[in-house]
């Protein structure tokens, strides 16, 4: 930051093409350069567009004047020109295939940006969904780690877990993903059910009973609400109080490999 604005200072009087390029590429990279506000992204080719303009005025305006003015430098200028632009044409069309399907991006993301918060996200969901559970987990708490900001990757661990019918390691992250969001129903859904099977019902009444608007959630909130009232009534043990399935195709409600209740 120092040397950019030295650099900028500079060029303000001696150079102003370079100044209002360098002013360009602060500009462009303000949004996504985690400073305003945090993105997740480290480094990314759609962030640096904008900004790569502002440095090909910057370079632009340090050609001197006069190499303009002499014809002898028209045609290596135009040569090197022409050049540069087939070699950034050929670059485009073979990273183009990077975007063919979803495992060769993925491969790509996590060789260029392993240590993204992104990459390491969709990683760890690759791996969950190929029955690697412990490399899965690993990059998913590191991408928590990265970005303690965002609760997506503790909740899409959470999600898992209860998934395979372990809501006991589910339920921290689910408390701690909603104290983040606590707007959010997608984890207060699923830690409602947790705790109803694992025989936490006061505490699965006082979390269902905050959010019960007349909607699809809200309404199995409500009733994830007095299911919590009836177990508690009748000492129902743990592991025998569950919801049904939500509507739409979503499981995730309730451990997914006992039988229903």
């Amino acid at each position: 930051m120092i040397a950019f604005g030295l650099a900028l200072g500079l060029a303000w009087r001696r150079r102003p093409g370079v100044a209002f390029g360098l002013l360009w590429i602060a500009i462009g990279l303000a949004p996504v350069a985690n400073l305003i506000v945090p993105t997740g992204i480290l480094l990314a080719e759609r962030t640096l567009l904008l900004a790569s303009v502002g440095i090909v005025l910057a370079i632009a305006g340090l050609i001197p004047d006069a190499t303009w003015e002499d014809g002898r430098w028209r045609l290596p200028l135009a040569a090197a020109l022409g050049t540069l632009l087939l070699l950034g044409t050929v670059r485009s069309a073979t990273r183009m295939l990077v975007w063919r399907d979803r495992d060769t991006y993925l491969a790509a993301l996590r060789t260029d940006a392993p240590e993204s918060w992104r990459t390491m996200v969709g990683a760890g969901i690759a791996e969950m969904e190929a029955g690697r559970r412990t490399e899965g987990e690993r990059l998913l708490l590191a991408a928590h780690f990265a970005w303690p900001g965002s609760p997506r990757p503790i909740q899409v661990l959470a999600f898992y877990h209860r998934l395979a019918g372990a809501c006991v390691p589910a339920v921290p992250l689910l408390e701690q993903a909603l104290w983040m969001r606590p707007d959010d129903r997608w984890t207060r859904v699923p830690l409602v059910a947790c705790l109803l099977d694992l025989g936490r019902y006061a505490e699965a009444r006082a979390v269902a009973v905050i959010d019960t608007a007349p909607d699809l959630q809200g309404r199995v909130l409500l009733t994830a609400a007095a299911t919590a009232d009836s177990a508690i009534r009748h000492h129902a043990p743990p592991h025998t109080v569950r919801l049904a399935p939500m509507p739409g195709g979503l499981t995730i409600i309730g451990p997914t490999r006992r039988p229903g209740a």
